[in-house]
């Protein structure tokens, strides 16, 4: 599978950015929180069927326009995500836009789905960002994340439980990875150890008044959990993932405030 890039541009917004709304102070969480880069891939199939090489030219073409179109007018309410990184306290809101690639794979998209190469998945991501842990100063605020969908239910089921009769997608999911990552360090000999995990938890959504759902920027915690190297059921895992990520509730998200 070969993948060529077509063009690369800047996207920029629809409407210029108010002058006294240039520079965007990022908040204590947003400096203090460590940098997360998830680079995510999202398949979407065409929704009809062409005939001929011109007329599957044309869709693509019209398609793209469309999504830069809705993109402009995106970051003209989002602007921050149209800047660039000032220093480690601030976003630059200069209007420059997103970094936007079009690129062109050799192979048809059923291909990969029906037999998907983990080793090539590097190539849908921009050149350079599948391993960016920092941002520095210049660097572009707005990544364009995109990812594949995963069907879960089975997953939820297995990791119900008594102390957790109803998992979410998010613990369901990080049970089973965690699981894994316990079944690698037991093919080493001689390797005993507990295993901790953190998980990013939201705290807008967990604030005594809840905060604005509106609300931009690095609000998040990093819940731990550890459980012994002889406890690795699925269902147990799930329900020490729990307990962690509860203990971020109104209570604890005051703190830092000092309120």
């Amino acid at each position: 599978m070969e993948v060529g890039v077509i063009s690369i541009a800047c996207s920029k917004l629809s409407t210029s950015t108010p002058y006294h709304l240039k520079t965007y102070e990022l908040s204590l969480l947003g400096r203090i929180v460590p940098p997360i880069y998830i680079p995510m891939i999202l398949f979407y199939p065409l929704n009809q069927i062409h005939t001929n090489q011109l007329s599957f030219t044309h869709v693509i073409s019209k398609t793209g326009q469309q999504l830069k179109q809705s993109l402009s007018e995106t970051l003209t309410r989002f602007y921050p995500l149209a800047g660039r990184v000032k220093d480690y306290l601030s976003i630059d809101c200069n209007d420059e836009g997103v970094y936007y690639v079009e690129a062109r794979v050799t192979s048809p998209l059923f291909e990969f789905l029906n037999q998907p190469d983990l080793s090539s998945i590097h190539k849908f991501l921009p050149h350079g960002e599948d391993n960016k842990a920092e941002a520095v100063p210049g660097d572009h605020v707005a990544k364009i994340q995109l990812g594949l969908l995963w069907a879960i239910a089975k997953l939820k089921a297995n990791a119900t439980s008594l102390s957790v009769p109803n998992p979410t997608r998010v613990e369901a999911v990080s049970a089973i990875l965690w699981k894994c990552m316990f079944s690698a360090i037991k093919v080493k000999p001689g390797i005993q150890k507990p295993s901790l995990i953190t998980h990013a938890v939201n705290m807008p959504s967990r604030a005594v008044p809840p905060v604005s759902e509106n609300l931009m920027g690095n609000s998040l915690w990093l819940a731990t959990a550890m459980s012994p190297f002889n406890e690795t059921q699925l269902q147990t895992l799930a329900c020490k993932l729990r307990e962690a990520i509860r203990k971020v509730d109104g209570d604890f998200v005051e703190e830092p405030t000092g309120r």
